[in-house]
C-alpha cells in the first residue's frame, strides 16, 4: 500500500463529516429565509444549533457505516468515478430513509424533545449527497494531477501474453495511475510495450524492473506456467491479476475490478486486505498497550524469580524471521540456562518432520522455565514486538534464520504477513501437528483472515493456556 493511497482514504472520512455537517448548516439557513419549495408557504420552524450539529453526526454516522459496507472508503480503490457517483447516490437515499425511520416512526429521543423539520433533514441529505460527489471528483483530480505531475509513485506492472493483444494494450496506455514496464512472450511482438523477454525469465525480470503487479493478457497461457507465476507472486508479495471472460468462476479469494474497459481478476493471495492491516494493526497496538499497562507488576516479580534461579539476563533475545524475510530480535522470558545456545550442538533433535529443533525432555530447561513454559508465560514479553511492529498478535509462529533457510517455496508463504504470538498451529493440534500441518493451518489463516477469526484464535488461546496445553 502506498502512503498516497492511505492519505486519500484519511482525508475522505473527515471530509465527508465535514460535507454533512456543512449541508445540515446550509439547509437551515434556507429554511430561515424561503420556504425552500417555490409558491409553497409551509409553518416556520428550525432547529437550534446544539440539536442540529447532534442530528448532523447522527446522520454522518449512518452514512459512514453504508459507505464502509459498500467499500466507499476503501484504501486503495479502483472502481470508475461513475460507479462511485451510483454507489454514492444509492447510500445516501438508503441512509435518508434509515434516519427518517429512526427519526420519525419511533417515539424515542430526540424526536420526543424537540421537533425536527422534515425539510430541512430532506434538503440536508441532497446537498451532502451532492457535496460527498463533488468531493469525491475534487480527490479524484487531484491523484490524477498528481500521478501525471510525479508527485505520486505509480505501480509498475509486468504484462504477461502468449500472443498479440492490441486492443487490451491500448486501453492501457490510457491509464494514469500506472506505468507499463513492458511484456514476456515466447517472443517479441508488435506491441504498445518493451518485450522484455520469454515468460520464464519473469523472477529476473521482476526483481530487476522492481515490479508491483503482474497482469495476465493471453487466456490460452498453460496451465502449469500461469501456476508457477503465481506462485512467484503469492510468495514475494506481487499483485496477481489476469483478464477474465464470461466463463470464470469466482473463488472466494478473487476480486474482479476494471482497468479501463479491461475486466480483471485478481487472485488474492492473501485474505487480509490493506483495510484489514489497518484495522489488525490498530488492534494490535491497543491490546498491547494495555497489556504492557496492566502486566508491568508481573513481570517485575518473573525477572527477579528467574535472575534468582539462573544467574544471567531474565530475557532471551533471539533473531527470527518475519514478513518478507525480514529479520528482527524476538523477546522471551528466559526458561533455560544461561549457555543453553551453546550446547544445543551437542544435542539430538527428536523431530525429524521439518526444519524445527524439538527435545523432548530439555535438559536446559529450568524448573522455574518448565513452569512458565506450560502456562506460555514465557511468550509475554513478546507483546513489546507486537508493539514495534514486528509481530502481531494472531500470526504463524516466527522461526529461526537456519530454519526458514530450509523451507520449500511452499512453505516460504508463511512469510506473507507478520509473525504471531499464537496462530491456528497453536490452538489447533499444537505440539501434536507435524511441520507440514503446521505450515497447512498457517496458509488457511492467511488465506481466510477476518476480525472474527482474529477473535476466535485469541479465546481459543486464553482456553488453551488456562488447561496449560
Amino acid at each position: 500500500m502506498r502512503r498516497h493511497e492511505f492519505f486519500f482514504w484519511l482525508i475522505r472520512i473527515p471530509l465527508d463529516l465535514l460535507i454533512v455537517i456543512g449541508a445540515f448548516l446550509i439547509a437551515r439557513e434556507i429554511r430561515v429565509t424561503t420556504d425552500l419549495i417555490p409558491w409553497l408557504t409551509l409553518p416556520y420552524r428550525t432547529l437550534e444549533l446544539n440539536y442540529l450539529l447532534g442530528i448532523a453526526g447522527a446522520s454522518y454516522a449512518i452514512v459512514g457505516t453504508i459507505f464502509s459496507f459498500q467499500k466507499l472508503y476503501a484504501i486503495e480503490k479502483l472502481s470508475g468515478i461513475i460507479e462511485e457517483i451510483f454507489t454514492i447516490i444509492k447510500s445516501v437515499f438508503v441512509s435518508f430513509f434509515i434516519m427518517i425511520g429512526l427519526l420519525y416512526l419511533t417515539n424515542w429521543f430526540p424526536y420526543e424533545t424537540i421537533l425536527i423539520p422534515r425539510l430541512i433533514l430532506i434538503y440536508a441529505f441532497l446537498f451532502s449527497m451532492a457535496g460527498i460527489i463533488l468531493g469525491r471528483i475534487w480527490i479524484r483530480w487531484i491523484r490524477i494531477y498528481g500521478f501525471t505531475h510525479g508527485w505520486f509513485q505509480k505501480k509498475r506492472i509486468l504484462l504477461i501474453m502468449n500472443h498479440s493483444e492490441p486492443h487490451m494494450e491500448k486501453s492501457l496506455t490510457n491509464q494514469y495511475h500506472i506505468t507499463i514496464v513492458g511484456y514476456l512472450s515466447p517472443f517479441s511482438q508488435k506491441s504498445h510495450f518493451k518485450y522484455l523477454g520469454t515468460i520464464g525469465s519473469h523472477a529476473e525480470v521482476i526483481e530487476e524492473e522492481d515490479i508491483d503487479e503482474v497482469i495476465i493478457l493471453s487466456h490460452d497461457l498453460p496451465y502449469e506456467l500461469k501456476k508457477t507465476l503465481f506462485e512467484y507472486c503469492q510468495i514475494h508479495g506481487i499483485i496477481y491479476r489476469y483478464v477474465g471472460n464470461m466463463y470464470e468462476t469466482a473463488k472466494n479469494n478473487t476480486h474482479i475490478d476494471f482497468l479501463g474497459r479491461i475486466p480483471l481478476v485478481e487472485i488474492r493471495t492473501i485474505g487480509l486486505t490493506a483495510w484489514g492491516r489497518v484495522v489488525k494493526r490498530a488492534f494490535d497496538v491497543v491490546l498491547s498497550l494495555l497489556l504492557l499497562i496492566v502486566l508491568a507488576p508481573l513481570w517485575i516479580l518473573l525477572s527477579l524469580i528467574i535472575v534468582l534461579e539462573s544467574t544471567g539476563f531474565p530475557f532471551y533475545i533471539s533473531v527470527r524471521i518475519g514478513r518478507g524475510g525480514r529479520r528482527f530480535s524476538m523477546i522471551k522470558f528466559r526458561s533455560m540456562t544461561r549457555d543453553a545456545e551453546l550446547m544445543k550442538s551437542a544435542m539430538p533433535n527428536d523431530r525429524t518432520d521439518g526444519p524445527l529443533f524439538k527435545l523432548k525432555d530439555d535438559p536446559r530447561i529450568t524448573k522455574f522455565g518448565k513452569w512458565i513454559r506450560r502456562w506460555s508465560i514465557d511468550e509475554l514479553p513478546q507483546i513489546i514486538n507486537v508493539l514495534r511492529g514486528d509481530m502481531s498478535f494472531i500470526g504463524p509462529r516466527p522461526h529461526l534464520p537456519n530454519e526458514v533457510s530450509q523451507y520449500s517455496e511452499k512453505q516460504r508463504q508463511v512469510l506473507t504477513i507478520k509473525p504471531g504470538i499464537t496462530g491456528m498451529a497453536q490452538v489447533y493440534g499444537r505440539d501434536n501437528n507435524s511441520f507440514d500441518r503446521e505450515i497447512e493451518l498457517d496458509l488457511f489463516y492467511i488465506e481466510n483472515w477476518s476480525l472474527l477469526l482474529d477473535t476466535k484464535i485469541l479465546l481459543l488461546t486464553f482456553r488453551a493456556v488456562f488447561q496449560g496445553k
